[in-house]
């Protein structure tokens, strides 16, 4: 297990923010580590078994994951993360959710509502 940088064992916002954009330096590592994430996320919540999730699945596990979400809100999260418009998210659209979320700067960016609506 890798200890912040200072020792006080506890993760900070901003080392958490290092770590993170560190991985962006490491492209094998970063896709290794947050492609892995993408794949179990949908791997996790695929009730039917299709490799897909639908809006139902997503809302489940997400609403499972991620505290004081609405309804609407989780609806909307999947709206911007399904990227081709074809009611499904797939590994590599949850892998783009997943890497704007960490690395984006712009709130308009469908990641960056994966934990709902940005307030950055």
């Amino acid at each position: 297990m890798m200890l912040p940088a200072d020792g006080d064992g506890r993760v900070t916002r901003t080392e958490y923010v290092q770590a993170v954009a560190a991985l962006a330096d490491m492209p094998d590592l970063y896709q290794d580590t947050i492609g892995r994430c993408a794949v179990t996320y949908v791997e996790a919540a695929d009730v039917n078994g299709d490799g897909l999730l639908d809006a139902r699945e997503f809302a489940t596990l997400h609403q499972a994951n991620v505290d004081g979400l609405t309804d609407s809100t989780v609806a909307e999260i999947f709206r911007r993360l399904d990227r081709d418009g074809d009611g499904y998210l797939t590994a590599d659209e949850m892998f783009q959710g997943f890497t704007e979320f960490f690395t984006s700067p712009d709130n308009n960016t469908p990641g960056t509502w994966l934990m709902g609506e940005p307030t950055r």
